[in-house]
């Protein structure tokens, strides 16, 4: 949030509570005012008008944005970039493969139940535009048997495979 909101915010509290003091003390001009009613009219007055304050200040703070929100989305926007660059914007966020790859590759297993991720490695994009990937994963072999196999691919910025072939 910027540093006007806040600033606004103390300004209608302490803004709002000399109001209320004045309206009171204009009010009373025969009596003696107390302490007490000073305080209480003075936070009274400070409470609303800090409260409208925030409800002008919050919404208007989205509107214009600080530096620090405005650089902060910019790195956002380079990192997602970078991303695109080296490849992982095709890779999953729970368990780092490749999912496209994946759907292309377990119908070729013996027993494509028995498919288990290990780990996928990509590279940046080349000189033709491709990615390379290498995956690792767990598969049933003919006897039943768990055994480490890996296949590599290459696939294109919308993680399109292009082709690929089992080690």
């Amino acid at each position: 949030m910027p540093y006007w909101t806040w600033f606004w915010i103390l300004f209608g509290l302490l803004m709002g509570g000399m109001v209320a003091l004045f309206i009171v003390a204009r009010q009373d001009k025969a009596t003696v005012m107390t302490l007490d009613d000073a305080v209480g009219s003075f936070w009274g007055g400070a409470i609303l008008a800090g409260a409208l304050a925030a409800i002008v200040a919050f919404p208007l703070s989205w509107v214009f944005p600080s530096d620090a929100a405005k650089a902060e989305s910019a790195a956002k926007e380079v990192a997602a970039a970078d991303r695109k660059r080296k490849g992982f914007h095709c890779l999953s966020g729970w368990d780092g493969s490749h999912t496209r790859f994946e759907h292309v590759l377990k119908p070729t297993l013996r027993d494509p139940d028995s498919y288990e991720h290990i780990e996928t490695r990509v590279t940046p994009r080349g000189e033709d535009g491709l990615h390379n990937l290498r995956t690792k994963f767990r598969g049933a072999n003919a006897f039943g048997g768990m055994v480490v196999n890996s296949a590599w691919a290459k696939y294109d910025s919308t993680c399109r495979i292009r082709e690929w072939a089992m080690e």
